[in-house]
């Protein structure tokens, strides 16, 4: 039988391309095979890569998209888990929580396969994951034992990843957003029409574009004043709620470690505190003390059936 006769060494590389490929193609997206991430939950936007990433002590990629994707398809929110995981290693790190409370599960910063079988623990409500599953606000009320003091929530809702002591803007939202730590649900007449409309904050439509944006879907013939107004019916009408549920003025406040300092930004005071949530109130048309809306406001708003449920 004659021999099969040698292929070219370009017929050699084409074919070591091509195998190169295959193998690239079949390659696990984690270099050390830990983790397999599905594409199909897409991959983290910046609030996640934050609140699974540097929040937690962690600058691996891989895991970070894996807990990312578990918080996807088990339906959870990545900035108060992040938040609620942070709260549970520091507690851990202070000698708050111990071995014990945990059975046997270490919680520390810097630990990413910790943080992923975390997650699934949250998620099935396993162990210590049953405590965590309730958000760090409740999991602290039955906790205890000081740990109430690495809280970062504002009416009970985890604050997203900014830092009010060097983000001016942010602080009326954090302090004010009638659903607590919020970084999306701004406060403004103007943030307040894009909620009710629908419309995305990140495009930061001026006013004219979003009257025009609400004639053009509707067919109303809505005049810029009305819009105002309709925004702030909303925002008066989420206070009345809040205060039917038995909130007040002393839920409207940053978590108390927010009074600390930064290196390069001072805490801050009750007092800055005080000042911008009066000055809120007196522009909403709110009793400046209590936060309460004012008859007149009430009238003018036509929501008195409202007020009449709020107590």
């Amino acid at each position: 039988m004659p021999a099969t006769p040698a292929p070219c060494a370009a017929r050699r590389s084409s074919t070591s391309r091509r195998r190169k490929r295959r193998r690239g193609r079949r390659r696990k997206p984690d270099p050390l095979g830990r983790y397999s991430v599905d594409p199909r939950y897409g991959g983290p936007e910046y609030e996640s890569l934050a609140s699974l990433g540097v929040n937690l002590g962690l600058d691996d990629l891989i895991a970070i998209c894996k807990s990312n994707e578990m918080c996807n398809y088990l339906a959870m929110d990545t900035v108060s888990l992040g938040a609620t995981l942070a709260w549970a290693m520091e507690c851990f790190e202070k000698g708050i929580l111990t071995l014990e409370d945990t059975g046997g599960v270490p919680l520390r910063f810097h630990d990413a396969d910790g943080v992923i079988k975390l997650v699934e623990m949250i998620a099935y409500r396993q162990g210590i994951g049953d405590l965590l599953a309730e958000g760090s606000q409740r999991a602290a009320q039955r906790l205890g034992r000081g740990s109430e003091a690495f809280l970062t929530t504002v009416k009970g809702m985890e604050m997203a990843m900014h830092d009010p002591r060097h983000m001016p803007v942010m602080r009326a939202s954090y302090l004010l957003a009638p659903t607590g730590g919020d970084h999306m649900r701004q406060t403004s007449n103007r943030n307040g029409l894009r909620n009710q409309v629908g419309l995305c904050h990140f495009l930061a439509y001026e006013d004219d574009q979003t009257l025009q944006i609400l004639k053009t879907v509707t067919g109303w013939d809505i005049t810029p004043e009305e819009m105002v107004t309709t925004a702030h019916r909303g925002l008066t009408l989420a206070r009345l709620f809040n205060l039917r549920e038995g909130m007040s003025r002393a839920d409207d406040r940053l978590p108390a470690r927010f009074s600390d300092p930064l290196p390069k930004h001072a805490g801050l005071t009750r007092e800055q505190q005080d000042k911008v949530v009066t000055d809120y109130y007196v522009e909403q048309g709110w009793d400046s003390a209590t936060g309460v809306p004012t008859a007149e406001t009430i009238r003018a708003l036509e929501l008195e059936a409202d007020a009449v449920h709020a107590g």
